[in-house]
């Protein structure tokens, strides 16, 4: 785990993701970020890289339901975990693209 944690300090889309795991890594941030952006190209890109229609529409569900959940306890105030770090969002994104990888997604 530590050596994942330093991988992501210095970079947004670590060398030892494959190329699958660094289009799901790209599409997920995107997605948070700028939502209003996402195009069609987005979703083939993620089917060239070997994701079911199935498997996209789970990614958009699980990135759908974390800025769920975020924008809930930010409107109420809560402070779920110290998760606000861009490192510590990293290194959950990194761990959720691996139960992804797992699943076979």
């Amino acid at each position: 785990m530590d050596n994942i944690v330093d991988e992501l300090k210095k970079n947004e889309l670590p060398d030892f993701l494959s190329d699958r795991e660094k289009s799901i890594v790209k599409y997920v941030l995107k997605i948070t970020k700028t939502p209003s952006e996402m195009r069609k190209d987005d979703v083939e890109e993620l089917k060239n890289a070997g994701l079911s229609e199935s498997a996209v529409l789970n990614l958009v569900l699980v990135a759908g339901y974390f800025a769920f959940v975020n924008r809930l306890a930010d409107g109420l105030g809560i402070d779920l975990e110290d998760y606000r770090s861009v490192n510590q969002k990293q290194i959950s994104l990194c761990q959720s693209t691996e139960k992804l990888h797992k699943y076979r997604f």
